[in-house]
Formats: C-alpha cells, sequence, structure tokens
C-alpha cells in the first residue's frame, strides 16, 4: 500500500520515477529531497508503530496468504457490519491492550486502550490519515492511544480519511519525542510499518535518524524509458591493423 511514499505525496510508480531521477543525474541536476526522521523501535527502525487495533487487523489482513487492497477493503466493511450488529468478528479485532503508556516520561491515566500507535508518517493504508499528528513535527513523531469503543469508531471514519484525526473524547493524541509502553501481561504483539513482531516487558520508541527521500522530479523529465544510446565501436590501432 506504499503508505510512507503516499503521506511524502511521491505517488509516481516505479520505472518512469527512476528513468526521471537518471535523467536528472546525467543532466547534473540537482534533485530535491524531503527530510524526515524514522522510529527507533526497541533496536529496529521503521516508520510506523501500532499494537491493538493495528496489530488486531494485520493479523487477519495475513490470515488467508491473499494480500492486496481488495482485502483490506473487505476485512474494513466486514468490521463496521460486525460492528453494527455487536458480532464476534469486531470483539476479535477490538481485542483491547492493557498496559501502562508514558508520552515523554509522563505516564497516561488510562491504562485499557483499542490500540497505541506512534509515526513518523500519516498514512496507514487505503488513503486513512490515522496518525493526524505525524507532520506537526518533523523531528518528532505522532502519538495516538484510541480508548473509544469500536462502534464509536465509526462516525470517525471519514475525519480519519480527511486526515482531521480520532476525536478527543476517544483518543489521546499528541507529539512526542519518546514513547515508552509496558504490558500488563508481560508480552505484546505489534506492528512495524505492516510486519508483525511480538516482543517481552517494556518497549520504548524514541526519533531514530534522518533519512532523505528524492521528491519527482519536473513532469518534463519523465516518460518512457529511452534506450541507451550505443557507444561508438573503438578503433583499432595502427599495430593492430597492420598486423590484419
Amino acid at each position: 500500500m506504499n503508505v510512507v511514499s503516499s503521506s511524502l505525496r511521491i505517488r509516481q510508480p516505479a520505472a518512469p520515477f527512476l528513468t526521471a531521477i537518471l535523467g536528472a543525474v546525467r543532466a547534473n541536476r540537482p534533485l530535491e529531497t524531503v527530510r524526515r526522521r524514522c522510529l527507533r523501535i526497541g533496536d529496529t527502525l521503521g516508520f510506523i508503530f501500532g499494537n491493538g487495533l493495528m496489530a488486531n487487523f494485520l493479523g487477519e489482513y495475513y490470515g488467508t496468504g491473499e494480500y492486496g487492497p481488495a482485502r483490506a477493503t473487505w476485512l474494513l466493511l466486514r468490521a463496521i457490519g460486525s460492528a453494527m450488529i455487536n458480532g464476534p468478528f469486531i470483539h476479535k479485532l477490538f481485542k483491547r491492550f492493557e498496559g501502562t503508556v508514558e508520552v515523554d516520561g509522563q505516564a497516561l491515566e488510562r491504562v485499557v486502550f483499542i490500540g497505541v500507535g506512534a509515526a513518523t508518517v500519516r498514512e496507514v493504508g487505503l488513503g486513512f490519515k490515522l496518525n493526524h499528528r505525524a507532520d506537526d513535527d518533523v523531528e518528532r513523531f505522532g502519538v495516538l492511544a484510541i480508548h473509544g469503543r469500536p462502534a464509536g469508531l465509526i462516525p470517525e471514519f471519514p475525519a480519519v480519511y480527511q486526515g482531521r484525526g480520532i476525536s478527543p473524547k476517544r483518543a489521546f493524541s499528541a507529539v512526542a519525542s519518546t514513547l515508552k509502553i509496558t504490558p500488563k501481561s508481560g508480552s505484546m504483539a505489534y506492528t512495524i510499518d505492516g510486519d508483525l513482531y511480538k516482543g517481552e516487558g517494556p518497549l520504548s520508541i524514541s526519533v531514530g535518524p534522518h533519512i532523505e527521500f528524492v521528491k519527482l522530479p519536473a513532469v518534463s523529465m519523465i516518460g518512457e524509458p529511452r534506450r541507451v544510446p550505443a557507444l561508438p565501436p573503438v578503433q583499432a590501432s595502427t599495430e593492430q591493423t597492420s598486423a590484419r
């Protein structure tokens, strides 16, 4: 779903994008970049972290071995339908996380959450900008701790899609430099950039190193890949010609 590139508005298909970059380099034209920090999650680097709902959703998404936007959309619609009837699937998807969450050293009053997230990019897939504060300070990251009821989150979908975020009545949001999560059970499933992990004990998240993303060169430089002109044949030396 290319959430990092989508969040940074770098949406050009790979082949013409690379062609444009090579064209700019060969013409000695400077490339414009976007500077963004990543997250340091334990000893792993990434851009999007989430536990609870975020990890549960991906567990279902990967469950059949079939991936793609169609399956993600189907799961989203299934979750909405299940929430309307208070069905078992929504309870499975929204299995709550219990533990202590510290933002910049300050513990949140709540200890039960639908999910806790941190990110330096806004999108999480299908155009939903769940981490709406990720752009507030490019030297820190956005934090989101969701605590509302599952059915109560359905009306929030348009706001999340438009980048306004979940209402403060249903989620805590902030910009931070550190985040520490201590699960009550001692272990915790979570996701980093769409990959699933399971860890024991407290997990510390902080800002990671800067990454420079190359932006799309001028539109006029993008087109179909051109064949590189062949080099002229090597001229034989006088001695080689005489030998023939």
